[in-house]
């Protein structure tokens, strides 16, 4: 499955599992609207600096060989999927302002709670974990 909301849906059918059964419908608006800043937003923002912005950073830090090194040279070209995804067309500047903006709008949505929607782990705190674990790993300078 190449979409991670359809993973979830998938997983909560199989295992009868639902992580937001104890959010209101308003809560479940909230938590949707940040998985998906993280997915369509934070996301294309983290691809463009691992590999248009800092490529050199990101081999430095998976400490690939020369041959991976030169495969992923080869096969890495993202700008045009960033262009059409919308994210390739804003300046380096312009990405890294949008990050923080979602980065920001996080921090202060989470405030001091344990979790995103509150006491308890829901379906946004697993796909927002997976957008932070990404940058805190990848970016130069995290």
């Amino acid at each position: 499955m190449g979409d991670s909301g359809l993973i979830i849906e998938f997983l909560n059918r199989e295992k009868d599992v639902d992580l937001n059964q104890s959010l209101s419908d308003a809560d479940k608006a909230v938590s949707r609207a940040f998985t998906k800043m993280g997915e369509e937003n934070t996301y294309w923002g983290g691809v463009r600096n691992r590999y248009m912005d800092n490529f050199e950073t990101l081999l430095e830090v998976m400490e690939a060989s020369w041959s991976l090194r030169l495969l992923m040279t080869v096969t890495s070209d993202v700008t045009p999927t960033l262009w059409a995804q919308g994210m390739g067309r804003h300046s380096r500047d312009e990405t890294e302002s949008i990050v923080e903006k979602d980065l920001k709008a996080l921090s202060t949505f989470l405030g001091t709670k344990p979790y995103l929607m509150g006491d308890e782990p829901t379906e946004a705190d697993a796909a927002i974990f997976g957008q932070l674990s990404e940058a805190r790993c990848t970016y130069p300078g995290t």
